[in-house]
């Protein structure tokens, strides 16, 4: 089995699949992924600006377990991850880019915009 690696400018993951990049390492930062033929990342923790050269960065995870926004309700069940717009929803007649978890026991249904677990490949 491989996996892909994916570098920003001079960063590189961790071993958790983790990167932390500044905006000076982007070149485009207008897009937003729009279907699961793209690079998914996940905004893992709010976005800080550095206080001496004023650049902001904000940590983003490539692969492994992330929590995303619903662009559409999530079936109980889950399935494969896919994305629209920059939210994720189920697809499974597609490819897919990882899974979106089943709904956790005692968890209210999943609709629009609430933060769901998927698990990024």
């Amino acid at each position: 089995m491989s996996h892909n690696t994916t570098n920003v400018g001079t960063k590189k993951p961790d071993a958790s699949g983790n990167i932390t990049v500044g905006l000076s390492d982007l070149s485009n930062v207008s897009g937003t992924a729009s279907s699961h033929q793209d690079t998914i990342g996940v905004v893992s923790q709010p976005s800080q600006q550095d206080e001496e050269n004023q650049e902001w960065w904000a940590q983003v995870t490539f692969a492994g377990v992330a929590f995303a926004l619903a662009g559409s309700d999530i079936p109980d069940q889950g399935g494969k991850l896919n994305v629209s717009n920059g939210k994720v929803f189920v697809d499974n007649a597609s490819g897919g880019n990882g899974i979106i978890a089943p709904i956790a026991r005692g968890q209210s249904a999943r609709s629009t915009n609430d933060l769901v677990m998927v698990d990024i490949r």
